[in-house]
């Protein structure tokens, strides 16, 4: 049986610009994903009430997106919901035109390549819980979230999951 072609990122990034400016795609570990055509009622509430959190933490000299930002690590291209971007050296790309868990796995390993990323929180918009991944000194440590507060150190705030959680699941 014949292996799949494996791309690299400039290939993913030629082959790309030349699809639909509506079709937006994923790269990771040489594969393309494709986007659904949009996400559930519960996860969108779930991400404008994560970014009002992130946006009333962040420090002055940063700058926050939804949805749109591409963030480029290694040979990685990805599109998280919620960015946040407070160091010069943060790895982006200008603004261009399931199973879950294994991409997610993916994509973790993408951003611990980003030497800035301090942070990064993945929440179920299904069910109460998420993992908030920290740095340490060496790489991003996965901590299990399903009850409580969560602290986002990076920016100086605090989650309530049952305010964030409430009226969606």
């Amino acid at each position: 049986m014949p292996q799949p072609v494996r791309l690299t990122l400039a290939d993913f990034l030629i082959w790309e610009s030349s699809r639909p400016e509506k079709e937006r795609f994923e790269f990771l570990d040489g594969e393309i994903f494709a986007f659904g055509q949009g996400a559930s009622l519960e996860h969108n509430e779930l991400v404008m009430r994560l970014s009002d959190v992130v946006r009333a933490g962040k420090s002055a000299h940063c700058r926050s997106a939804v949805g749109m930002q591409r963030v480029i690590a290694g040979e990685s291209a990805t599109f998280p919901d919620i960015v946040l971007l407070c160091d010069e050296r943060d790895l982006f790309a200008p603004d261009t035109r399931t199973s879950r868990y294994p991409k997610l796995m993916q994509k973790q390993y993408a951003y611990d390549a980003i030497p800035t990323l301090e942070e990064y929180l993945i929440m179920d918009s299904r069910e109460r819980r998420g993992i908030l991944y920290r740095r340490d000194a060496s790489q991003l440590r996965e901590m299990p979230i399903g009850e409580g507060t969560i602290e986002l150190a990076s920016i100086g705030a605090r989650l309530d999951l049952a305010a964030l959680y409430d009226g969606i699941v």
